[in-house]
């Protein structure tokens, strides 16, 4: 009948120490942390971090600002909170409904269209372009701010 189920425990994550605590001079792990906040897609610029001691922020938070800097926010960040992985990603260089210029060259062959994105890129990843002219959706790859490049294996739908 009315059996109760039995609780079931979940499985901790485990945080690698090593790549995101930063020892202090002083001996103390530090983190770092955001000196204001920041909104959804903002790129996280050198300025915005800063050290704290881990007594005073999560030991999770991530430790090399070369990891931090530059990258975009995934979510609103607020000022003083530690950084994760899952917070940051590559800035976006092609952002949804962004006019796009979608180039094919193979040989000596070199054509260009006009396109507009239909999903967010960032540098080298895989985005959908939509050709004004031929109405048709194309797989390519982020080139850069506004322009994608169609992979010989690129498919149209």
């Amino acid at each position: 009948g009315n059996a109760t189920p039995a609780p079931v425990a979940r499985t901790a994550n485990t945080a690698n120490p090593a790549r995101q605590i930063q020892p202090s001079s002083t001996g103390e792990a530090q983190v770092l942390i955001l000196i204001r906040d920041i909104a959804r897609g903002d790129v996280i610029d050198a300025g915005d971090l800063d050290w704290a001691d881990v007594t005073t922020a999560r030991a999770r938070g991530l430790a090399a600002f070369d990891a931090v800097a530059g990258m975009e926010a995934r979510r609103a960040l607020k000022a003083g909170q530690h950084i994760l992985v899952n917070d940051i990603k590559s800035p976006a260089v092609i952002r949804k409904g962004d006019p796009v210029k979608l180039v094919y060259a193979t040989g000596g062959v070199h054509l260009s269209v006009d396109g507009v994105a239909q999903n967010e890129a960032a540098l080298g990843e895989s985005v959908r372009i939509l050709n004004t002219y031929s109405k048709r959706t194309v797989d390519a790859v982020a080139a850069g701010h506004g322009e994608a490049r169609i992979n010989t294996t690129g498919q149209i739908r």
